[in-house]
């Protein structure tokens, strides 16, 4: 096959896209440019609106569309509030999974999700305690009685 110069130095084959370099086949069909599906539908299911889905995906809008429909500061900051919960329940699944990642940046993301909900886990911990017990940090002085040391 013929090759011919790619932008970086490093010689490509004739017919090959530079894409398929760089995006690995993942479990043997996908790639992470088939994210964009799932971000389109991502976008629909949240009823953003056509003219702020075709900018985000970097398409033109079509007709006279173009000339009178943009999209506004509100449109964007609702989608950026939807997404901001979207990557907020990923992660949160992904902590069920596993709580910790070999993967550093991970990692981070996992332990500051951890931090930001310990509050909400011992609120929800605290309310379903028996009355009665003992609950860890209360100011009840704990029970006398034998040893287990």
């Amino acid at each position: 096959m013929a090759r011919h110069p790619h932008p970086q130095g490093q010689p490509q084959e004739q017919g090959r896209r530079p894409s398929e370099g760089t995006w690995p086949n993942l479990l043997g069909k996908f790639k992470p440019h088939d994210d964009r599906h799932s971000h389109s539908t991502w976008l629909d299911d949240s009823n953003v609106s056509k003219v702020l889905q075709m900018e985000r995906r970097g398409h033109a809008v079509p007709g006279m569309d173009a000339v009178y429909v943009h999209p506004t500061p509100e449109m964007r900051q609702q989608l950026c509030d939807h997404l901001q919960q979207l990557w907020e329940q990923g992660i949160a699944e992904r902590y069920k999974l596993a709580p910790r990642s070999a993967v550093p940046l991970l990692d981070a993301i996992l332990v500051a999700h951890e931090k930001r909900s310990k509050p909400e886990r011992e609120q929800a911990d605290a309310t379903r305690t028996p009355r009665g017990s003992h609950r860890p940090g209360s100011s009840r002085a704990p029970r006398q009685g034998r040893s287990r040391g």
